[in-house]
Protein backbone atom coordinates (compact mmCIF):
# COMPACT_ATOMS: atom_id res chain seq x y z
CA UNK A 1 0.00 0.00 0.00
CA UNK A 2 1.36 3.14 -0.97
CA UNK A 3 2.20 5.80 2.21
CA UNK A 4 1.87 9.48 1.85
CA UNK A 5 4.49 11.65 0.16
CA UNK A 6 6.09 13.63 2.68
CA UNK A 7 6.48 17.29 0.55
CA UNK A 8 9.28 19.71 1.01
CA UNK A 9 9.01 22.97 -0.22
CA UNK A 10 12.36 24.41 -1.75
CA UNK A 11 12.93 28.02 -2.38
CA UNK A 12 14.23 28.28 -5.70
CA UNK A 13 17.09 30.67 -6.15
CA UNK A 14 17.76 31.90 -9.95
CA UNK A 15 21.35 32.80 -10.32
CA UNK A 16 22.06 34.63 -13.40
CA UNK A 17 25.50 36.06 -12.32
CA UNK A 18 26.57 38.85 -10.24
CA UNK A 19 29.42 40.94 -9.80
CA UNK A 20 30.50 38.94 -7.11
CA UNK A 21 30.26 35.74 -9.17
CA UNK A 22 27.90 33.65 -6.76
CA UNK A 23 25.21 31.60 -7.42
CA UNK A 24 22.95 29.04 -5.65
CA UNK A 25 22.66 26.29 -8.69
CA UNK A 26 19.11 24.66 -8.41
CA UNK A 27 18.72 21.75 -10.55
CA UNK A 28 15.54 20.87 -12.32
CA UNK A 29 13.12 19.13 -9.38
CA UNK A 30 14.19 15.36 -9.53
CA UNK A 31 10.18 14.34 -8.83
CA UNK A 32 8.77 16.49 -11.33
CA UNK A 33 7.36 19.13 -8.61
CA UNK A 34 7.17 22.70 -9.20
CA UNK A 35 9.91 25.02 -6.67
CA UNK A 36 8.25 27.30 -3.91
CA UNK A 37 9.65 30.20 -3.66
CA UNK A 38 9.03 33.51 -0.94
CA UNK A 39 10.29 35.21 -3.94
CA UNK A 40 7.98 38.34 -4.79
CA UNK A 41 6.86 38.44 -8.69
CA UNK A 42 5.15 41.19 -10.43
CA UNK A 43 1.09 40.31 -10.14
CA UNK A 44 -1.23 40.68 -13.21
CA UNK A 45 -4.21 42.23 -11.88
CA UNK A 46 -6.63 40.25 -10.52
CA UNK A 47 -9.96 39.28 -11.00
CA UNK A 48 -12.34 40.10 -8.35
CA UNK A 49 -15.60 37.66 -9.91
CA UNK A 50 -15.36 34.02 -9.60
CA UNK A 51 -17.81 33.48 -12.21
CA UNK A 52 -17.82 30.20 -14.09
CA UNK A 53 -15.17 29.80 -16.87
CA UNK A 54 -15.36 27.34 -19.42
CA UNK A 55 -12.74 24.56 -20.21
CA UNK A 56 -12.37 23.82 -23.34
CA UNK A 57 -10.87 21.35 -25.31
CA UNK A 58 -6.87 21.41 -25.58
CA UNK A 59 -5.66 23.75 -28.49
CA UNK A 60 -3.52 22.32 -31.08
CA UNK A 61 0.09 23.22 -30.88
CA UNK A 62 1.63 24.81 -33.92
CA UNK A 63 5.68 25.29 -34.11
CA UNK A 64 7.13 28.76 -35.26
CA UNK A 65 7.36 28.98 -39.22
CA UNK A 66 8.96 31.93 -39.90
CA UNK A 67 12.57 31.63 -38.12
CA UNK A 68 15.61 32.05 -40.17
CA UNK A 69 18.58 29.70 -40.79
CA UNK A 70 20.71 29.49 -38.21
CA UNK A 71 23.99 31.00 -38.46
CA UNK A 72 27.45 29.07 -38.74
CA UNK A 73 28.69 28.17 -35.04
CA UNK A 74 31.96 30.14 -34.32
CA UNK A 75 35.69 28.00 -34.12
CA UNK A 76 36.79 26.98 -30.65
CA UNK A 77 38.78 30.07 -29.13
CA UNK A 78 42.13 30.01 -28.59
CA UNK A 79 43.86 28.56 -25.87
CA UNK A 80 45.77 30.90 -25.50
CA UNK A 81 42.88 33.49 -24.06
CA UNK A 82 42.91 31.06 -20.87
CA UNK A 83 44.12 32.70 -17.49
CA UNK A 84 46.43 30.24 -16.05
CA UNK A 85 45.36 31.29 -12.99
CA UNK A 86 42.06 29.74 -13.45
CA UNK A 87 43.11 26.97 -15.31
CA UNK A 88 45.21 25.50 -12.54
CA UNK A 89 42.06 26.06 -9.91
CA UNK A 90 39.83 23.97 -12.96
CA UNK A 91 42.37 21.08 -13.42
CA UNK A 92 42.63 21.09 -9.54
CA UNK A 93 38.32 20.49 -9.32
CA UNK A 94 38.47 18.21 -11.84
CA UNK A 95 41.06 15.52 -10.21
CA UNK A 96 37.69 15.94 -7.48
CA UNK A 97 35.77 12.65 -7.49
CA UNK A 98 33.38 12.01 -9.89
CA UNK A 99 30.34 9.46 -8.55
CA UNK A 100 27.49 8.71 -11.43
CA UNK A 101 28.71 11.34 -13.38
CA UNK A 102 28.62 14.45 -10.55
CA UNK A 103 31.41 15.81 -9.39
CA UNK A 104 31.83 15.64 -5.47
CA UNK A 105 30.00 18.74 -4.31
CA UNK A 106 32.67 18.88 -0.61
CA UNK A 107 35.56 18.64 -2.12
CA UNK A 108 37.74 21.27 -1.16
CA UNK A 109 39.31 21.66 -4.77
CA UNK A 110 35.88 22.17 -5.88
CA UNK A 111 34.43 24.61 -3.34
CA UNK A 112 37.82 26.52 -3.91
CA UNK A 113 36.85 26.58 -7.67
CA UNK A 114 33.37 28.32 -6.97
CA UNK A 115 34.35 30.31 -3.84
CA UNK A 116 37.49 32.33 -5.76
CA UNK A 117 37.37 35.97 -6.89
CA UNK A 118 40.54 37.22 -7.77
CA UNK A 119 41.40 34.68 -10.05
CA UNK A 120 38.73 35.18 -12.25
CA UNK A 121 38.65 39.31 -12.52
CA UNK A 122 40.99 39.06 -15.80
CA UNK A 123 39.51 37.08 -18.73
CA UNK A 124 37.61 34.73 -15.96
CA UNK A 125 34.34 34.38 -18.48
CA UNK A 126 36.07 34.10 -21.60
CA UNK A 127 38.40 31.49 -20.01
CA UNK A 128 35.16 29.64 -18.41
CA UNK A 129 33.90 30.17 -22.32
CA UNK A 130 37.05 28.20 -23.54
CA UNK A 131 37.11 25.58 -20.64
CA UNK A 132 33.15 24.94 -21.82
CA UNK A 133 35.00 24.20 -25.33
CA UNK A 134 37.33 21.33 -23.58
CA UNK A 135 37.55 17.81 -25.10
CA UNK A 136 37.42 16.81 -21.38
CA UNK A 137 34.27 16.05 -19.53
CA UNK A 138 34.79 16.56 -16.70
CA UNK A 139 36.87 20.02 -17.12
CA UNK A 140 33.64 21.00 -18.90
CA UNK A 141 31.25 19.88 -15.68
CA UNK A 142 33.76 22.02 -13.54
CA UNK A 143 33.57 24.80 -16.05
CA UNK A 144 29.52 24.97 -15.90
CA UNK A 145 29.21 24.76 -12.73
CA UNK A 146 30.81 28.05 -12.19
CA UNK A 147 28.55 30.87 -12.75
CA UNK A 148 29.73 34.06 -15.30
CA UNK A 149 30.42 37.46 -13.43
CA UNK A 150 27.79 39.75 -14.46
CA UNK A 151 26.35 37.10 -17.01
CA UNK A 152 23.88 39.57 -18.02
CA UNK A 153 26.05 41.93 -19.21
CA UNK A 154 28.86 39.42 -20.58
CA UNK A 155 25.77 37.56 -23.03
CA UNK A 156 24.24 40.87 -24.11
CA UNK A 157 27.55 40.67 -26.38
CA UNK A 158 26.02 38.28 -29.34
CA UNK A 159 29.54 37.14 -29.75
CA UNK A 160 29.78 35.80 -26.52
CA UNK A 161 26.11 34.66 -26.53
CA UNK A 162 26.50 32.73 -30.28
CA UNK A 163 29.39 31.05 -28.49
CA UNK A 164 27.46 29.80 -25.37
CA UNK A 165 24.52 28.34 -27.57
CA UNK A 166 27.16 26.22 -29.80
CA UNK A 167 28.85 24.97 -26.54
CA UNK A 168 25.35 24.01 -25.15
CA UNK A 169 24.72 22.32 -28.47
CA UNK A 170 27.34 20.41 -29.07
CA UNK A 171 27.37 19.24 -25.60
CA UNK A 172 26.73 15.25 -24.60
CA UNK A 173 27.06 14.74 -21.21
CA UNK A 174 24.29 14.92 -19.26
CA UNK A 175 25.31 16.95 -16.27
CA UNK A 176 27.22 19.31 -18.10
CA UNK A 177 24.12 19.64 -20.11
CA UNK A 178 21.86 20.51 -17.22
CA UNK A 179 24.34 23.49 -15.92
CA UNK A 180 24.26 24.44 -19.71
CA UNK A 181 20.32 24.02 -20.01
CA UNK A 182 20.39 26.74 -16.82
CA UNK A 183 23.57 28.81 -18.25
CA UNK A 184 21.65 29.91 -21.60
CA UNK A 185 18.85 31.19 -20.27
CA UNK A 186 20.93 34.80 -19.80
CA UNK A 187 20.40 34.61 -23.03
CA UNK A 188 18.26 37.21 -25.05
CA UNK A 189 17.53 35.51 -27.89
CA UNK A 190 15.38 38.07 -29.59
CA UNK A 191 17.23 40.91 -29.00
CA UNK A 192 20.62 39.69 -29.60
CA UNK A 193 18.79 38.52 -33.19
CA UNK A 194 19.57 34.32 -32.09
CA UNK A 195 15.86 33.08 -32.27
CA UNK A 196 16.46 30.46 -34.68
CA UNK A 197 20.11 29.20 -33.10
CA UNK A 198 18.11 29.12 -29.50
CA UNK A 199 15.18 27.74 -30.87
CA UNK A 200 17.15 25.22 -31.72
CA UNK A 201 17.83 23.95 -28.53
CA UNK A 202 14.70 22.46 -27.92
CA UNK A 203 15.27 19.32 -29.85
CA UNK A 204 18.73 18.83 -28.13
CA UNK A 205 19.67 15.27 -28.08
CA UNK A 206 19.99 14.96 -24.02
CA UNK A 207 17.05 15.02 -22.05
CA UNK A 208 18.44 16.91 -18.72
CA UNK A 209 19.25 19.48 -20.92
CA UNK A 210 15.53 20.47 -22.32
CA UNK A 211 15.04 19.63 -18.53
CA UNK A 212 16.91 22.41 -16.95
CA UNK A 213 16.04 24.97 -20.13
CA UNK A 214 12.48 24.17 -19.61
CA UNK A 215 12.55 24.55 -15.99
CA UNK A 216 14.70 27.78 -15.83
CA UNK A 217 14.03 29.62 -18.91
CA UNK A 218 10.50 31.81 -17.90
CA UNK A 219 11.94 32.36 -14.12
CA UNK A 220 14.62 34.11 -15.40
CA UNK A 221 12.99 35.92 -18.25
CA UNK A 222 9.58 35.87 -19.66
CA UNK A 223 9.78 37.20 -22.53
CA UNK A 224 7.76 37.12 -25.52
CA UNK A 225 10.15 34.68 -27.66
CA UNK A 226 11.15 32.91 -24.64
CA UNK A 227 7.08 31.96 -24.15
CA UNK A 228 7.34 30.49 -27.78
CA UNK A 229 10.11 28.59 -26.76
CA UNK A 230 9.15 26.94 -23.95
CA UNK A 231 5.86 26.10 -25.43
CA UNK A 232 7.71 23.83 -27.85
CA UNK A 233 9.00 22.79 -24.69
CA UNK A 234 5.79 22.08 -23.44
CA UNK A 235 5.17 19.74 -26.19
CA UNK A 236 8.47 18.11 -26.34
CA UNK A 237 8.50 14.26 -26.69
CA UNK A 238 9.40 13.59 -23.41
CA UNK A 239 6.41 14.10 -20.59
CA UNK A 240 9.10 15.21 -17.77
CA UNK A 241 10.66 17.83 -20.22
CA UNK A 242 6.65 18.80 -20.90
CA UNK A 243 6.16 19.61 -16.79
CA UNK A 244 9.42 21.44 -16.37
CA UNK A 245 8.14 24.13 -18.96
CA UNK A 246 4.63 23.89 -18.09
CA UNK A 247 5.60 24.52 -14.56
CA UNK A 248 8.04 27.94 -15.40
CA UNK A 249 5.07 29.22 -16.00
CA UNK A 250 5.12 29.86 -12.19
CA UNK A 251 7.90 28.27 -10.81
CA UNK A 252 6.72 29.04 -7.45
CA UNK A 253 5.91 32.17 -8.21
CA UNK A 254 8.99 33.65 -9.43
CA UNK A 255 7.87 34.42 -13.02
CA UNK A 256 6.74 37.38 -13.43
CA UNK A 257 2.26 37.34 -14.38
CA UNK A 258 3.11 39.05 -17.51
CA UNK A 259 0.08 39.08 -20.32
CA UNK A 260 2.00 36.74 -22.32
CA UNK A 261 2.53 34.21 -19.64
CA UNK A 262 -1.24 33.98 -18.03
CA UNK A 263 -2.46 33.57 -21.30
CA UNK A 264 -0.18 30.38 -21.80
CA UNK A 265 -0.71 29.25 -18.46
CA UNK A 266 -4.91 29.57 -18.98
CA UNK A 267 -4.04 27.28 -22.53
CA UNK A 268 -2.04 24.83 -21.00
CA UNK A 269 -5.00 24.20 -18.03
CA UNK A 270 -7.23 22.49 -20.83
CA UNK A 271 -4.76 20.17 -21.23
CA UNK A 272 -5.65 16.00 -19.94
CA UNK A 273 -2.05 14.55 -19.23
CA UNK A 274 0.39 15.11 -16.48
CA UNK A 275 1.64 18.62 -17.95
CA UNK A 276 -2.16 19.49 -18.07
CA UNK A 277 -2.12 18.57 -14.21
CA UNK A 278 0.86 20.43 -13.94
CA UNK A 279 -0.62 23.33 -14.97
CA UNK A 280 -3.02 23.47 -12.50
CA UNK A 281 -0.40 23.70 -9.18
CA UNK A 282 1.52 26.21 -11.44
CA UNK A 283 -1.56 28.30 -12.07
CA UNK A 284 -2.63 28.25 -8.29
CA UNK A 285 1.50 29.14 -7.07
CA UNK A 286 1.25 32.06 -9.90
CA UNK A 287 0.75 35.96 -10.18
CA UNK A 288 -1.80 35.25 -12.92
CA UNK A 289 -4.85 36.10 -11.04
CA UNK A 290 -6.75 35.83 -14.62
CA UNK A 291 -6.37 32.38 -14.24
CA UNK A 292 -8.36 31.16 -10.93
CA UNK A 293 -12.03 31.59 -12.21
CA UNK A 294 -10.74 28.87 -14.65
CA UNK A 295 -8.65 26.68 -12.36
CA UNK A 296 -11.32 26.53 -9.92
CA UNK A 297 -13.50 25.60 -12.45
CA UNK A 298 -11.33 22.71 -13.66
CA UNK A 299 -10.55 21.33 -10.32
CA UNK A 300 -13.99 21.29 -9.06
CA UNK A 301 -15.37 19.33 -12.48
CA UNK A 302 -11.80 16.96 -12.35
CA UNK A 303 -11.65 16.05 -8.68
CA UNK A 304 -15.72 15.71 -9.01
CA UNK A 305 -15.04 13.23 -11.92
CA UNK A 306 -13.16 10.93 -9.58
CA UNK A 307 -12.29 9.01 -12.55
CA UNK A 308 -8.58 7.65 -14.28
CA UNK A 309 -7.67 11.83 -14.88
CA UNK A 310 -8.12 12.21 -10.86
CA UNK A 311 -6.67 8.84 -9.75
CA UNK A 312 -3.19 9.74 -11.54
CA UNK A 313 -2.69 13.43 -10.91
CA UNK A 314 -4.42 13.63 -7.45
CA UNK A 315 -1.28 15.63 -5.80
CA UNK A 316 -1.01 18.05 -8.65
CA UNK A 317 -5.13 18.78 -8.03
CA UNK A 318 -4.31 18.47 -4.50
CA UNK A 319 -1.38 20.73 -4.24
CA UNK A 320 -3.27 23.69 -6.79
CA UNK A 321 -6.61 23.14 -4.70
CA UNK A 322 -4.16 24.58 -1.54
CA UNK A 323 -1.89 26.64 -3.18
CA UNK A 324 -4.46 28.52 -4.80
CA UNK A 325 -6.33 29.36 -1.15
CA UNK A 326 -3.83 31.68 -0.22
CA UNK A 327 -3.29 32.97 -3.79
CA UNK A 328 -0.39 35.60 -4.91
CA UNK A 329 -2.65 37.91 -6.77
CA UNK A 330 -5.05 40.17 -4.80
CA UNK A 331 -8.42 39.74 -4.48
CA UNK A 332 -11.04 41.24 -2.72
CA UNK A 333 -12.35 39.57 0.48
CA UNK A 334 -15.69 38.55 -1.06
CA UNK A 335 -14.20 36.63 -4.12
CA UNK A 336 -11.41 35.63 -1.56
CA UNK A 337 -13.84 34.19 0.54
CA UNK A 338 -15.93 32.45 -2.56
CA UNK A 339 -12.92 31.17 -3.67
CA UNK A 340 -11.67 29.55 -0.51
CA UNK A 341 -15.01 28.00 0.31
CA UNK A 342 -15.25 26.36 -3.42
CA UNK A 343 -11.74 24.89 -3.15
CA UNK A 344 -12.29 23.79 0.51
CA UNK A 345 -15.30 21.69 -0.98
CA UNK A 346 -12.61 20.45 -3.25
CA UNK A 347 -10.50 19.27 -0.38
CA UNK A 348 -13.74 17.51 1.21
CA UNK A 349 -14.33 15.49 -1.83
CA UNK A 350 -10.57 14.32 -1.79
CA UNK A 351 -10.57 13.70 1.65
CA UNK A 352 -13.79 11.93 1.80
CA UNK A 353 -13.70 8.17 3.34
CA UNK A 354 -15.29 6.61 -0.13
CA UNK A 355 -11.49 7.54 -1.27
CA UNK A 356 -10.01 4.04 -0.96
CA UNK A 357 -6.48 5.47 -1.62
CA UNK A 358 -5.17 6.49 1.94
CA UNK A 359 -2.63 8.73 0.24
CA UNK A 360 -5.08 10.50 -2.20
CA UNK A 361 -6.71 11.58 1.08
CA UNK A 362 -3.61 12.54 2.81
CA UNK A 363 -2.75 15.20 0.38
CA UNK A 364 -6.44 16.59 0.81
CA UNK A 365 -6.07 17.17 4.39
CA UNK A 366 -3.38 19.94 3.70
CA UNK A 367 -6.11 21.77 1.25
CA UNK A 368 -8.78 21.64 4.20
CA UNK A 369 -6.48 22.80 6.55
CA UNK A 370 -4.94 26.00 3.84
CA UNK A 371 -8.64 26.93 3.30
CA UNK A 372 -10.54 26.67 6.27
CA UNK A 373 -8.99 25.87 9.38
CA UNK A 374 -12.19 26.37 11.33
CA UNK A 375 -14.50 23.94 8.97
CA UNK A 376 -11.28 21.92 9.03
CA UNK A 377 -11.28 21.41 12.61
CA UNK A 378 -14.37 18.53 13.34
CA UNK A 379 -13.74 16.79 9.82
CA UNK A 380 -10.16 15.73 11.00
CA UNK A 381 -11.55 14.85 14.58
CA UNK A 382 -14.05 12.53 12.95
CA UNK A 383 -10.51 11.15 10.60
CA UNK A 384 -9.03 10.33 13.84
CA UNK A 385 -11.37 7.64 14.78
CA UNK A 386 -11.02 6.15 11.84
CA UNK A 387 -9.49 2.77 12.88
CA UNK A 388 -8.84 -0.81 11.72
CA UNK A 389 -5.90 -2.61 9.73
CA UNK A 390 -4.94 1.20 8.90
CA UNK A 391 -4.25 4.04 11.60
CA UNK A 392 -2.51 5.79 8.88
CA UNK A 393 -5.54 8.82 8.20
CA UNK A 394 -5.95 8.64 11.92
CA UNK A 395 -2.94 9.43 12.53
CA UNK A 396 -2.43 11.80 9.95
CA UNK A 397 -5.65 13.90 11.08
CA UNK A 398 -3.94 13.98 14.78
CA UNK A 399 -0.80 15.20 13.48
CA UNK A 400 -3.10 18.45 10.90
CA UNK A 401 -5.00 18.99 14.27
CA UNK A 402 -1.66 19.75 16.62
CA UNK A 403 -0.98 21.81 13.86
CA UNK A 404 -3.56 23.97 13.84
CA UNK A 405 -3.50 24.54 17.50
Amino acid sequence: MRRAIVLGFSVALFGCGSSSGEEAHVPPPSTGSAAASTAAATSTPASTSTATATTDAPDAYSPPTDLPAPSPAPAPLAVSVRNPAVVRLAKAAAACKFDEGSIDQDCKAYTAWREEKTAFEKNGNVTLLSLLEDSDPKIRQVAAARPFDKADEFFADKDNARRLIAIAAKETEPEVGSLLGNRVTTIDAEKLGLKAEFFALTAHPQKKFRESLAFYLLGHNPSAYNLVVAERLMNDSDERVQEEATGSLSTGGITKGTDGVCKLLAKELKRTDRAGAEAHWAAASSNCGSVFPALIDSLEKRVGANGKDFADHFDRYALAAGSACSPRPKFDDAALATMRKRLFAVGKLITAPTQKDPNTRNFGIRVLTDCDPVAARPILEAMTKETGKDSFIADRAKEALKDLK
